[in-house]
């Protein structure tokens, strides 16, 4: 027996009743994934960065008294830079205090004039220095 128009009307209106609250509860699962993903990348990162970046705010603020007109901590303490042009007090304190691989001491110890800014990296670490008479040591580390 065919449907009658009122009757076809009736159930395609309930078909789509049905197709419309299955996309709202879709949507809003979809929306409630996206919200607690999001919050969890954003914590993660706020976290990871409070991790990877205090290591120099506290090498600074423990070194800070040895000469703090030589330091500086920039890019939200993930670049400490120190600028030594008379003594190397502020470098001892920072070598020993992050600590700085012997290897990489040696590399800017023997650093001269003439030999144009250097690179090394350790654990997560890179430095970039270069020396001038005029100027001293001017060293940059960046952790990654």
């Amino acid at each position: 027996m065919p449907l009658l128009p009122e009757d076809r009307m009736a159930s395609d209106l309930r078909k789509y009743k049905k197709r419309s609250r299955i996309l709202a509860v879709s949507t809003g699962i979809l929306a409630v994934t996206t919200l607690i993903f999001g919050g969890i990348v954003v914590a993660a990162e706020v976290i990871t960065v409070g991790q990877n970046h205090s290591a120099l705010s506290k090498v600074y603020d423990s070194c800070k008294d040895a000469d703090a007109d030589s330091m500086a901590l920039a890019d939200h303490n993930s670049t400490l830079t120190v600028n030594e042009t008379e003594g190397m007090d502020a470098y001892s304190c920072v070598a020993s205090a992050l600590p700085i691989p012997k290897a990489t001491q040696a590399k800017i110890g023997a650093t001269t004039g003439f030999s144009g800014t250097q690179t090394d990296s350790w654990d997560g670490y890179k430095a970039t220095w270069s020396y001038s008479g005029d100027n001293g040591l001017t060293l940059v580390i960046q952790k990654d």
